[in-house]
């Protein structure tokens, strides 16, 4: 598993499981029921398997013997708390446990290529200036995702590249940018959430500036001004990225930290 990311609301789930518990049986039931559909295509019993992993801990990856029957008992543990989730609001993926999400390892082409691809294309517009503001600000450099880069992390060996003519001018933003930005900067506030879906056109791009200043000051507000038709939510959960942009979405709208563990 790679990147870890919850909506930080107080809730009889999270208060009785613990959150490091929660997210923990979550990975775990998620890599059983993946692993035992592949199991079953080749004629295994899941019951009687062993697989071996790569968990990723402070010190670097290690790879660990695992017994599925384990994994399956542990993801268990969470049936009795699921109709709890039912009707909350932070419950972004709108499924048991929907406050909660995780980016498997490697990350794709397709995916890097499909988040670039949602910065705007404008210099002019609200969004661009916003970046471009932040990315300096911030000294978003990316750095500590290049240094990920290889056959574990990511299909690529080099990020994506969007490049800007400001007018003699040429600026590139890297994916590794983006990610750093989204990943490697601490708990999200509200306020950061929305300026990511600003920036990644969940917001319109060319929104006004006064428009932008009225959610800044009230990021509920945000919800009257997202765009997303419905190809674009159905790219939203159909990518891992997109997963998280929707998780991003929630925090802002419902006021809460998104927190991260990457």
């Amino acid at each position: 598993m790679g990147v870890d990311f919850v909506q930080d609301r107080d809730c009889r789930v999270k208060r009785e499981l613990g959150l490091d518990r929660l997210v923990g049986l979550l990975k775990s039931r998620g890599q059983a029921a993946m692993l035992a559909r592949k199991l079953e295509e080749s004629g295994e019993d899941p019951e009687m398997a062993t697989i071996r992993r790569v968990v990723l801990y402070p010190s670097g990856p290690v790879e660990e013997e695992v017994r599925m029957a384990d994994l399956m008992k542990a993801g268990a543990v969470l049936e009795p708390f699921a109709p709890l989730c039912e009707g909350c609001t932070a419950n972004f993926r709108e499924a048991p446990f929907g406050c909660c999400g995780y980016l498997n390892y490697p990350i794709s082409n397709a995916e890097e290529q499909w988040l670039m691809g949602r910065l705007p294309s404008s210099t002019s517009c609200v969004a661009w200036i916003y970046l471009r503001a932040v990315l300096r600000e911030l000294k978003i450099d990316g750095a500590p995702v290049a240094r990920l880069r290889g056959e574990l992390y990511f299909e690529r060996d080099e990020p994506v590249v969007r490049t800007w003519d400001t007018g003699g001018e040429q600026i590139a933003v890297t994916s590794d940018q983006i990610l750093h930005l989204l990943f490697y900067t601490g708990p999200v506030s509200p306020l950061q959430a929305v300026f990511v879906a600003l920036f990644t056109g969940l917001i319109p791009h060319d929104i006004s500036p006064e428009e932008m200043q009225v959610i800044v000051q009230d990021t509920p507000a945000m919800q009257h001004h997202l765009a997303l038709p419905p190809d674009t939510v159905a790219l939203l959960e159909d990518t891992q990225l997109g997963t998280f942009l929707m998780a991003l979405m929630s925090a802002a709208i419902n006021e809460e930290i998104l927190l991260i563990d990457a």
